[in-house]
């Protein structure tokens, strides 16, 4: 069954009318999965909403250690609103983040996570039942070879592979094709990663996207932005530099709006989050988007639109407050008592 779009609501009617028992999909269509089940918990309110975020907190420490029952009990009945039969969600392509996996795991959902490109036909690596990694890429499948570029301290360098799933190239493009290889004949992925002593790859982010601080220190943007939206305030959030500080885009949770001061819950959890960080990694200031951030079709930022976007929310922002500033300077002063 196909539907119309990728927004929450449709995905589940259609899970739903096919019956489904496994999942297939990149990131994005789990982040909508799981807004969709969590808006309508919140929407409820009272103590609906106050057992599901109470216990969903234990059933992710128990899905930690692969102990799943408890969230396929406790949540049974949210995961039927959705789709009965639905138990195994399969995420490839980008990186899945580790807080949108720990809260499909805490829901009793068994998840498997895998990567790769267009140009790799496109599965590297993947997790398999009963031997995934939570955060983790996975192992490379059988004939893929995987090597790090100029590795860092840390181990994380450029992701390179070959194999027979690898393209040969780029049609009508063999400039572009020849500087997606190495001389050696490895495709350079442009994706960030270490690879543990047990062979799994670990994803950091992407090489065309570190960003390069006034400072001289360099970050990845994903790896920060994972950090400060494991916070329940945070629905989504992009870092970018504007006017050469750290800046960040939040659109703000569902339970965040719902509490009447979005601005204020996000400003504390990104305080809050900044303690356990380096000074260079903390943001100088925020802005909040009303509207979901720019996604490709996989699920990655379009970051080249974030500077416009961070400067018009921070204009509507300044806009909303003057607004407010007037509406209080028009009231009438009230009548003093006699």
């Amino acid at each position: 069954m196909l539907t119309r779009g990728c927004s929450g609501p449709e995905l589940a009617r259609a899970l739903r009318a096919g019956g489904a028992t496994v999942l297939i999909g990149v990131p994005r269509l789990y982040e909508s999965l799981l807004a969709a089940m969590i808006g309508q918990i919140d929407a409820r309110g009272g103590v609906s909403a106050w057992a599901f975020h109470r216990l969903l907190g234990p059933s992710i420490a128990l899905a930690r250690r692969r102990q799943r029952r408890f969230g396929q009990l406790a949540f049974k009945a949210i995961r039927g609103n959705v789709a009965p039969r639905l138990y195994r969600l399969v995420s490839g392509g980008a990186k899945l983040e580790v807080e949108t996996e720990l809260r499909l795991l805490g829901l009793g959902y068994d998840v498997l996570t895998g990567y790769g490109l267009s140009e790799t036909a496109p599965v590297v690596t993947f997790n398999r039942p009963g031997w995934s990694r939570i955060g983790n890429a996975g192992e490379p499948l059988t004939g893929v070879d995987l090597r790090i570029a100029e590795p860092k301290a840390n181990g994380v360098g450029e992701i390179e592979m070959r194999g027979p799933n690898v393209f040969a190239g780029y049609r009508t493009a063999p400039g572009s094709t020849k500087s997606a290889f190495t001389s050696d004949g490895w495709f350079r992925t442009g994706d960030l990663g270490s690879i543990g002593a047990d062979g799994y790859l670990d994803i950091s982010g992407r090489k065309d996207q570190a960003i390069l601080l006034p400072g001289g220190k360099k970050i990845v943007p994903e790896a920060l932005e994972a950090q400060y939206a494991a916070s329940p305030a945070i629905g989504e959030i992009a870092i970018l530099v504007e006017t050469g500080k750290l800046v960040g885009l939040v659109v703000p949770s569902p339970s965040a709006q719902a509490n009447g001061n979005p601005e204020a819950a996000v400003r504390s959890t990104l305080i809050s989050s900044a303690a356990s960080l380096p000074g260079y990694m903390q943001l100088s200031g925020f802005a909040l988007s009303a509207q979901p951030l720019p996604r490709t079709d996989t699920g990655k930022l379009k970051r080249r639109l974030l500077p416009e976007l961070y400067r018009n929310a921070k204009i509507s922002a300044k806009s909303r407050a003057a607004s407010h500033t007037m509406l209080e300077a028009d009231q009438p002063n009230p009548r003093p008592w006699h």
